[in-house]
């Protein structure tokens, strides 16, 4: 199975963020903006090596798009790892994520003899199913990614396509966590 990285983001500022990470700090190029599920599946079975950053425009979205493609890649087997990356602006996120991983994969209907098994941890989920592991990395952003960035910017005008988010939050925890989970996937 080719090494490849998908991350999820609730918007495009989000993903403006990962693609500069990917780039700079990780030196990764081949990044895939997929803009539907269709660009994610061609991407993956080309059997190429890259990280595809997909903006699924809010969190309701993103819990959809999660549970949809974490049913898809226990059953294909085609990817082992993905990383949600979720605002705390509303509720527990990692939260959320679990009671809605267990709604949609233990659901007879998606899986209708032998269920997956979910296993938490600090750092997000370990599904598995019938001895295919998929690993799901939640990265949690304080409050929200753009008060972050308007508090370390001071400033309210923000163009989130030209920012160096490398510097700007080098000394925050969750952009650690970010950096280092982004490496682990490849």
């Amino acid at each position: 199975m080719p090494k490849v990285g998908l991350v999820l983001c609730e918007g495009k500022h989000d993903k403006y963020m990962v693609e500069n990470v990917l780039s700079r700090k990780l030196s990764r190029s081949r990044i895939l903006n997929a803009e539907a599920y269709r660009e994610i599946h061609a991407f993956i079975r080309s059997k190429k090596e890259g990280f595809i950053v997909y903006a699924c425009q809010g969190k309701p979205k993103i819990y959809r798009v999660l549970n949809d493609l974490s049913s898809q890649f226990l059953r294909y087997r085609c990817l082992d790892s993905i990383c949600v990356i979720v605002d705390e602006n509303q509720g527990k996120p990692t939260e959320d994520i679990e009671d809605r991983l267990r709604s949609y994969l233990f659901d007879k209907r998606k899986f209708p003899s032998e269920k997956p098994a979910i296993n938490r941890d600090a750092r997000g989920f370990q599904l598995s199913y019938r001895g295919f592991c998929l690993r799901v990395w939640v990265v949690v952003v304080p409050k929200s990614f753009e008060k972050q960035v308007r508090t370390a910017l001071g400033s309210e005008d923000v163009d989130y396509r030209k920012l160096d988010y490398v510097n700007l939050f080098k000394n925050k925890k969750w952009f650690e966590e970010l950096v280092s989970v982004l490496a682990s996937m490849i």
